[in-house]
């Protein structure tokens, strides 16, 4: 019988994990070592063995190529309640092991000013250097941007950050950051996270932005869309949000997603059962991630109905995601019940 915090292993693909939680009909999720999480069924996964397990790694502290190309992949999008006005931050999360070791640190840029900012994000360590990351993070909010090994530590991973402040004036000048992780003062910046609302240890990027040269103070895009509602119209304010923001996705992103295998991908032949379920699910997760990213209002899940598996997955899923402001299953002209509809908040 699986339980929380067992460390597993994948039958099919081999990635290894800990299971974070059961739900009914023995339907679990399991994180990977990697960061990511993923549903899981009993008969995918087998308790790993203690011979199995990695117990360290070779003091050249050579991080395989898996691992390198996992460092920067962006994850669920996290808002806050306020804004406290601590800048943009970089947070390094750990990621305890079952026996209360750290494997590896969860990177989150948090932005806890009123502003959205565009960023680019590379880290380098040793003879490594991860590929260019960048994005625009919103005003009051942050989200995973990937994974910081626990060897690489004793490296001194560098991570260098180009930063521009978004105002109804433009892009502000940019700024440059450059933060080295050292193990001796790593450690004694563990403080409570602004909009993760916990204990990580943080490294100040941005603390505060630099006011027009005129004197002008540059505006939010709250302050601005608060200070002009009253006089314009709601049409003219999407026009300037889409120009300011040039937000080509959500203008091209669709508000269905057919879950079919065959319209997923054309190697379905070749998947057994569980692995097409397993596939439809990373891909509905990939597709309400980017919804969620792009700001969309309303989308619709097209999974069918057949014996309920995809569905049901989709329900906790959606249950689970704080960006969720309600689903319903009911029949649809278009759909009939093979779909789900979720508003997005």
């Amino acid at each position: 019988m699986f339980q929380i915090g067992d460390r597993v292993k994948f039958v099919h693909t081999g990635d290894k994990g800990t299971i974070t939680s059961v739900m009914q009909r023995g339907n679990m999720y399991v994180k990977l070592d990697d960061g990511m999480e993923i549903p899981a069924y009993p008969d995918d996964i087998k308790i790993l063995l203690p011979e199995e397990e990695i117990l360290s790694t070779p003091k050249n502290h050579n991080i395989s190529t898996a691992k390198q190309e996992s460092h920067f992949k962006k994850g669920r999008i996290r808002k806050g309640h306020r804004v406290t006005n601590k800048g943009v931050l970089l947070c390094f999360e750990p990621y305890m092991e079952e026996d209360g070791t750290v494997d590896s640190y969860d990177i989150f840029l948090i932005n806890d000013t009123p502003y959205d900012v565009i960023f680019n994000l590379k880290m380098k360590c040793l003879d490594f250097e991860s590929e260019e990351f960048s994005d625009k993070i919103e005003g009051n909010s942050g989200f995973d941007v990937g994974v910081m090994y626990y060897e690489e530590l004793n490296d001194h991973p560098t991570f260098e950050v180009n930063c521009w402040r978004v105002t109804t004036m433009g892009l502000d000048k940019e700024i440059n950051n450059k933060i080295t992780v050292k193990p001796k003062t790593f450690f004694k910046k563990a403080n409570d996270t602004p909009i993760l609302n916990r204990t990580t240890h943080i490294y100040p990027i941005i603390t505060k932005f630099q006011e027009d040269l005129d004197g002008v103070k540059s505006e939010s895009l709250a302050e601005y869309t608060k200070r002009n509602t009253k006089d314009r119209k709601n049409e003219e304010l999407v026009d300037d949000y889409y120009k300011l923001y040039n937000l080509k996705d959500k203008a091209e992103f669709k508000d269905e997603i057919d879950l079919h295998i065959e319209n997923l991908t054309a190697d379905h032949a070749s998947m057994n059962n569980k692995e097409k379920l397993l596939y439809q699910i990373k891909c509905f997760e990939d597709y309400l991630e980017e919804a969620i990213r792009v700001g969309f209002p309303r989308v619709y899940i097209i999974h069918g109905i057949g014996k309920g598996r995809l569905r049901d997955n989709i329900t906790a899923i959606l249950i689970r995601n704080p960006y969720v402001k309600s689903f319903k299953n009911e029949h649809h002209p278009k759909y009939g019940f093979g779909a789900t509809e979720v508003i997005l908040a």
